[in-house]
């Protein structure tokens, strides 16, 4: 049986994995670790490797976009979120976070 999420900005409205054109999966799956891991997985999402871990930060990014209501379906709102790690924009986003937060780490 597919995972449900309520989203509290869409009252009633139950997503699944389907929605948004994913595959279903199970949290170990998504797991982390430290922040050296974590900043890794996220580095390699935003690299462009594929799975669950880059699918869940779609699905993240989806409901964003659809919750500032740049998209008007979910359809759209993957599609951006998408074209964002793809084209690399997210990543560069990503390194300008750190550069600004922390200059030496950059």
């Amino acid at each position: 049986r597919p995972a449900r999420q309520r989203l509290s900005f869409w009252p009633g409205l139950d997503r699944t994995p389907a929605t948004f054109g994913v595959e279903s999966t199970g949290t170990a799956a998504l797991l982390g670790g430290d922040a050296a891991t974590n900043a890794a997985i996220l580095r390699a999402v935003l690299a462009g490797e594929k799975g669950p871990r880059r699918d869940i930060v779609l699905v993240n990014a989806a409901a964003a976009i659809r919750a500032g209501d740049d998209a008007s379906d979910w359809k759209s709102a993957m599609e951006r979120a998408r074209a964002s790690i793809d084209s690399g924009a997210a990543r560069q986003k990503l390194e300008a976070l750190i550069h600004f937060t922390n200059p030496k780490a950059a």
